[in-house]
């Protein structure tokens, strides 16, 4: 599959690793490679992102959002206001929970100094959700005729699978529809 990666695409995963630690993480998840995508300035995913508005202000607020959305345990704002109608408080669950078990017990991930030192192991394990995004990537590739996986097919890809990346980026008008439209202004 990576064969078939163009050299922005290459880059873009290749730099995924030095998110893990950023993100707490133990291995190359779905977000890491969203902000390994955000951070890059080339290929024509960054074009659309431009096109659609998301800057470096945007991509802060995006990685911040991301990480608020992993202390919650994955609730999305959906969620919290399902759960409100309720009368639960998915932020006093999350105190309480924080309060008896640590700070981003939720998160599923590794307080910050250990995963620092898990960053390097990181570096070659991708979660099932990271394999699923690269591999749906190849096949918008494929549907589509081209013989190269971009950067674009792999934006494709997260914003059309349920999760936190698709959540956040739809915040921002990032979804399939607009990363399509903005792809066939380009000339695809």
């Amino acid at each position: 599959m990576f064969e078939r990666f163009s050299p922005s695409l290459r880059s873009v995963v290749g730099s995924s690793p030095e998110w893990v630690a950023e993100t707490g993480g133990d291995r190359i998840g779905e977000e890491e490679m969203a902000l390994a995508l955000l951070a890059h300035q080339e290929g024509r995913a960054a074009r659309v992102l431009r096109e659609l508005g998301v800057g470096a202000a945007e991509q802060e607020e995006i990685a911040r959002r991301m990480a608020g959305r992993r202390r919650r345990g994955g609730f999305t704002d959906a969620d919290a206001d399902a759960l409100a109608t309720l009368g639960i408080d998915i932020h006093e669950v999350v105190a309480r929970v924080e309060a008896a078990h640590g700070e981003g017990s939720l998160t599923g991930r590794r307080p910050a100094g250990q995963a620092a030192r898990t960053a390097v192991r990181a570096r070659h394990r991708m979660s099932p959700g990271a394999k699923q995004v690269l591999e749906r990537a190849l096949r918008d590739a494929v549907d589509r005729r081209e013989r190269v996986v971009g950067t674009e097919h792999l934006l494709l890809s997260m914003v059309s699978l349920p999760g936190t990346v698709a959540d956040v980026l739809a915040g921002f008008g990032v979804t399939r529809e607009a990363v399509w439209r903005q792809l066939a202004a380009q000339g695809s």
